[in-house]
């Protein structure tokens, strides 16, 4: 065989590579997950709202596990899982306080202040993409909360868009957590 004849078998094999390719199915970053439901910390300090980190506050997950979540250095907020599984997820709050004497500052007493936070919701499967597959998102969220002294208020408002009751991404705010300062 001379090499004329390869050439159109080569181009012929190449083309058949070039062809039978196809794009990939990458799920893109920015696509959308299953989100968890993001509390953040205030303080009222002569009736305007500051933010704080809320490092002293600990969240356990009474979902059976008992699980501890920790604050992200730096931020005034928590991400907390909720559980697809079931219509509410409930954390136990707990903050460590210390009460002092007046007259000489020492330490009278330490005790941890608890408060339940539960949130309540329809898990919704949603599907993203083929690439990305199914995700959950939840409607109806309401958040509530005890009030055994650790949170002065709770706000249980979901921000973003839509803002009815509809939590889509771990970047919405689901409740705001006013901290008593002199605590």
């Amino acid at each position: 065989m001379n090499k004329k004849s390869y050439i159109p078998l080569a181009l012929l094999i190449l083309m058949s590579f070039i062809t039978s390719c196809e794009r990939d199915d990458i799920c893109p970053e920015n696509s959308m997950t299953t989100p968890s439901a993001r509390v953040e910390f205030y303080t009222t300090v002569t009736g305007r709202e500051e933010a704080t980190d809320g490092s002293h506050l600990m969240f356990y997950g009474m979902m059976g596990d008992d699980t501890l979540f920790r604050k992200a250095p730096g931020g005034n907020y928590i991400t907390l899982p909720l559980d697809f599984e079931k219509e509410e997820s409930l954390f136990l709050v707990v903050k460590d306080t210390v009460i002092k004497d007046p007259a000489n500052g020492m330490v009278i007493e330490k005790i941890k202040l608890q408060d339940t936070l539960t949130f309540k919701y329809e898990p919704q499967l949603t599907f993203v993409s083929k690439a990305c597959g199914y995700c959950f998102t939840y409607k109806s969220m309401t958040v509530e909360a005890t009030t055994g002294g650790s949170i002065g208020g709770l706000v249980a408002v979901i921000e973003g868009e839509p803002s009815y009751g509809e939590l889509l991404s771990s970047r919405q705010t689901v409740a705001k957590i006013y901290i008593n300062k002199k605590d």
